[in-house]
């Protein structure tokens, strides 16, 4: 376990008094993750956490990977607006940065030809599932996290009520 408090250099940016811990278990073949936040402070703490899992995905095998998308919307973080997605998405384009909304479930799967078949699954309190790579590059993002891109703008991020904790869990096997 990780834990992370604030200091006076954090301070200045986000003002809160917390405690942010990341637990990593491995077992049978499955590794969770488990970052779980407690407000010690006396006023509601926004709160936005997630992960980057890169998984490994040669370029060369990406238009025939498939990722098991089960959304019907999502924001565009290139063209910078909501639209309407397919299930099947395509991972060969130069870049993808594609934010599910909607999507049905708290699990998804990604196929990669040759290689082993990956499988993440996550908490209910992560409600936007982040799709992200790069041409040439040989990786694929598969990222719940706990809002859509730019909640702390708008205001609109998770809240831990002062004295309480929150965990937001996800697993991958492969």
């Amino acid at each position: 376990t990780l834990e992370l408090t604030p200091t006076e250099l954090t301070r200045e940016q986000y003002p809160f008094e917390w405690v942010f811990q990341v637990e990593y278990r491995l077992r049978e073949g499955a590794l969770t993750l488990a970052l779980t936040v407690e407000n010690r402070g006396d006023v509601p703490l926004p709160v936005h956490p997630g992960t980057h899992p890169y998984l490994y995905l040669p370029d060369a095998r990406k238009p025939d990977a498939r990722l098991d998308l089960r959304a019907t919307r999502a924001w565009n973080n290139l063209s910078r607006c909501e639209e309407k997605v397919a299930p099947a998405v395509d991972l060969a384009v130069d870049e993808l940065d594609l934010h599910a909304l909607d999507h049905d479930g708290t699990d998804t799967t990604l196929t990669r030809p040759g290689l082993r078949t990956v499988t993440l699954d996550w908490s209910a309190n992560h409600t936007t599932l982040v799709l992200w790579t790069l041409k040439g590059r040989d990786f694929v993002c598969v990222e719940p996290w706990s809002a859509p891109g730019g909640a702390f703008n708008r205001g609109d991020a998770p809240v831990v009520a002062p004295g309480e904790r929150s965990t937001w869990t996800q697993t991958l096997r492969a």
